[in-house]
């Protein structure tokens, strides 16, 4: 269905965006114009479940913490995140359906399972959550709502996990949009997490790499939604 027509312009094709569709636009309209618009389809990878497995484990980690004030074991984490694996790949359509680049899947399984032990062991420790994947939504005057999931947010931060195939110090352009609106909706800081792909995984945090934190910076997320909107009228 379309969203109602703005009073100024043309209807925006869809009733809602997501952090993603905005960050693809962004990042590039023809590939937004023929994923999002044209519904061609698009194959997954090994790096969209593997990370999907992380963020789930974290997730069932965190909300652990916030049920029973105690984190999950490290077997738990990472049979959460094994189990979370099976269901994106399984959502996917089955294994032939992802693309698993020059791994295996049962690599790529593995892969996912040691970032989230990784992480569990490091960093989760230090992390106060009082919700996870809290709903958020964005709206800017003329343009439809952005709506999203935060990971985890904290008293004074949101906390974003991510993973990477290498080491990660600041945060990439394909995130900045998320991390902008996800800033303004719950008017905190977000905090990227992100943990590396590589043989011993490292993670990168703002306490160790401050280009990790992006501020709350509601004038430009507003701009950032008026400039995707105003494209898709025109698509």
């Amino acid at each position: 269905s379309e969203a109602p027509a703005a009073a100024d312009g043309p209807t925006v094709r869809s009733p809602h965006l997501s952090p993603a569709q905005v960050g693809d636009y962004l990042l590039c309209e023809e590939k937004y114009r023929l994923s999002r618009i044209k519904k061609l389809p698009q194959r997954s990878n090994a790096r969209l479940v593997i990370g999907t497995a992380d963020t789930e484990a974290n997730v069932a980690n965190m909300q652990s913490v916030i049920d029973t004030q105690e984190m999950l074991s490290l077997a738990d984490v990472e049979t959460a995140a094994a189990e979370a694996f099976d269901n994106r790949v399984e959502w996917e359509g089955g294994s032939k359906e992802v693309d698993w680049g020059d791994a295996t899947e049962g690599a790529a399984k593995a892969k996912a399972v040691q970032v989230a032990g990784v992480y569990r062991e490091t960093v989760s420790p230090s992390v106060k959550p009082l919700a996870v994947e809290q709903p958020i939504s964005f709206e800017v005057a003329g343009a439809p709502p952005t709506i999203g999931y935060a990971d985890v947010v904290e008293k004074h931060q949101v906390v974003e996990k991510k993973t990477a195939a290498s080491l990660t110090r600041q945060i990439q352009p394909w995130w900045k949009p998320q991390a902008l609106i996800y800033a303004a909706a719950l008017d905190r800081p977000v905090a990227f997490h992100v943990t590396t792909k590589a043989a011993a995984p490292k993670v990168t945090t703002p306490e160790t790499d401050e280009y990790l934190l992006q501020p709350v910076e509601r004038l430009q997320a507003e701009a950032v939604g008026r400039s995707v909107a105003d494209g898709l009228r025109m698509q």
